[in-house]
């Protein structure tokens, strides 16, 4: 299969390590730098793969979910002590409350689009190479998760294409109703789909015996340098979460424990994030190069 970009390319290892490190750590802290810092690196990483057309478009319900996040934290929290105003209902927004609904907005928005980027790079051969032998069941849905994701999206524009003509012609109503069909439509074609696959698989005798396995995956120097990367830089994000080097409270009040470890972390943490980044330029450069070259 071919790869999206140069990174995808490197060992499976080195890719799950990666997505691991930066999910991780987004999803386990509130510190707004770090939150920040992931969601430029996720966005900058998915204009990579797929372009600013296809990036602008995701965005749109990020923000929709970004929005809901923020507005909606004010009026659930009750904590906080900066009151900025009060609801006609009779409870307080508070500054703290605001803060926080930006920061878990933002980091919903990263994860979002850090496992937009997983489901890019990381293949449902590759699940199968890292986990099959662990946890074969499991490994082999998410593999077909990952395989069924873009066949749906393929799917539904092609039945919502064969729609087209007719829904110029309606209202928005009418429109809506057509999605609904042809969401419906493909929802049926998925259901069925399953049912031939599995009759498939139990034809061909899956689960009947131990498996075997092709390894068509080789551990060169530049996955030995990119793991020793990732594994120091792993260990620095775990010491500094035993240290409360990147702790944020948000309530009662706003309080940190920010030291000299904090902004090392910090630059670490970018480092990783533009790791793909990073592989993907040096590896352009290099083909630049050499076609000069010739």
């Amino acid at each position: 299969m071919r790869n999206k970009d140069e990174f995808s390319s490197y060992h499976p290892i080195v890719n799950f390590g990666f997505f691991a490190i930066v999910i991780g750590l987004t999803m386990l802290t509130t510190h707004p730098l770090f939150i920040t810092i992931s969601l430029i690196g996720s966005i900058a990483y998915y204009i990579n793969l797929n372009g600013k057309k296809a990036t602008a478009f995701m965005l749109k319900f990020a923000f929709v979910l970004f929005a809901l996040t923020v507005l909606i934290n004010p009026i659930l929290a009750k904590g906080g002590r900066t009151v900025l105003f009060y609801f006609p209902w009779g409870n307080s927004a508070t500054l703290e409350s605001v803060l926080y609904g930006i920061t878990a907005g933002g980091m919903m928005v990263a994860v979002i689009t850090w496992f937009a980027c997983l489901f890019e790079c990381i293949t449902s051969d590759k699940i199968m190479y890292l986990f099959g032998r662990l946890i074969p069941s499991l490994s082999l849905v998410i593999s077909m998760i990952l395989r069924f994701v873009p066949r749906f999206k393929s799917q539904f524009k092609t039945v919502w294409d064969l729609q087209k003509i007719n829904a110029e012609a309606q209202t928005k109503t009418d429109k809506i109703k057509t999605a609904v069909r042809c969401f419906s439509a493909v929802i049926s074609w998925s259901l069925e789909n399953s049912i031939d696959v599995a009759d498939s698989m139990k034809s061909r005798g899956f689960g009947s015996n131990k498996r075997t396995f092709y390894n068509v995956y080789l551990f060169r120097d530049r996955d030995k340098t990119a793991i020793i990367f990732l594994l120091c830089s792993g260990f620095l994000f775990v010491t500094g979460g035993i240290s409360n080097a990147i702790s944020w409270n948000f309530y009662p009040t706003i309080s940190n424990n920010q030291n000299s470890l904090t902004f090392v972390i910090l630059t670490v943490f970018f480092a990783v994030c533009i790791m793909p980044i990073i592989i993907n330029k040096k590896e352009c450069r290099k083909w630049k190069y050499s076609k000069l070259k010739i």
